[in-house]
């Protein structure tokens, strides 16, 4: 897989899972295949080398793995829209804020053109371009017919979303434990799903438990964005999460991304 490749899609990983009414088979309409893949961007170092390498197309060579899905999620870390992020960000930011992303609207449609259904927006770069940009984010991926998650300029961004493929049900719940603009300040809306991860482990799993009491054959996802960033091995305070999430009724867990200033909560 070329490097331009590998780094617009930090991973790529796929599943054929079978639940309480699935089969074991790709092909037969009670199984599902599902491709998940993180930290989609094209921002910093990489639109230079996209564009000397990939020309403007950065899915064409992992085409086959992205449509080879019944469901393809991925983590969209980088506000999707036209406008430079140093003209909607006048205020100044935070010292760690110091890197901000943004993908051109014209990327939806490759990512709908290559099969992605939906976008994970629970991660902390969504809000490199504020509020203006996420408008330009989700007002993108619903011209391109992408559902997202994980963030919402209006309605809470805790919101899980629900999809319906060949008869089945998969719900899925998108958090970040992670905000490069700080904890929200008291009576403003969070437009982001942000909880700390001590707040995520008393929240999230509470949340999953009711889903699958309302939802008992429903496929159950959780989107974390969490732990350390180059990293293959997860905190252990990780791994309980991840089991209770599991014990709670999640059928996937998948995690995403980077260690923040609470590191020493996953211990």
């Amino acid at each position: 897989m070329p490097r331009y490749a590998q780094c617009w899609l930090c991973f790529l990983f796929l599943l054929t899972t079978a639940g309480p009414v699935l089969g074991d088979t790709p092909s037969s309409p009670e199984s599902m295949t599902i491709v998940m893949g993180g930290d989609v961007m094209v921002g910093r170092y990489m639109g230079k080398r996209l564009r000397e390498h990939g020309g403007g197309d950065p899915f064409v060579d992992i085409a086959p793995l992205l449509q080879r899905g019944d469901l393809t999620l991925v983590n969209l870390e980088s506000p999707v829209s036209d406008s430079d992020p140093r003209v909607v960000t006048r205020a100044k930011n935070p010292p760690r804020y110091s890197v901000r992303f943004r993908i051109p609207t014209r990327y939806t449609k490759l990512m709908k053109q290559y099969g992605i259904d939906l976008a994970i927006l629970a991660n902390n770069h969504a809000e490199d371009a504020r509020l203006p940009g996420l408008i330009d984010t989700t007002t993108a991926l619903d011209k391109a017919g992408i559902a997202h998650v994980g963030a919402s300029a209006t309605d809470s961004p805790f919101a899980p979303r629900t999809l319906k493929h060949n008869g089945h049900t998969v719900i899925v719940y998108a958090i970040t434990t992670f905000r490069n603009l700080g904890k929200p300040r008291p009576g403003r809306h969070l437009p982001v799903a942000y909880k700390s991860f001590r707040e995520t482990k008393s929240w999230l799993p509470k949340q999953v438990r009711q889903s699958r009491k309302e939802h008992p054959n429903a496929l159950i996802v959780t989107s974390l964005h969490w732990g350390g960033e180059w990293s293959d091995t997860p905190l252990g305070g990780q791994v309980r999460l991840g089991k209770a999430l599991i014990d709670a009724g999640a059928n996937i867990v998948m995690g995403h991304h980077r260690r923040n200033p609470e590191q020493q909560a996953y211990a």
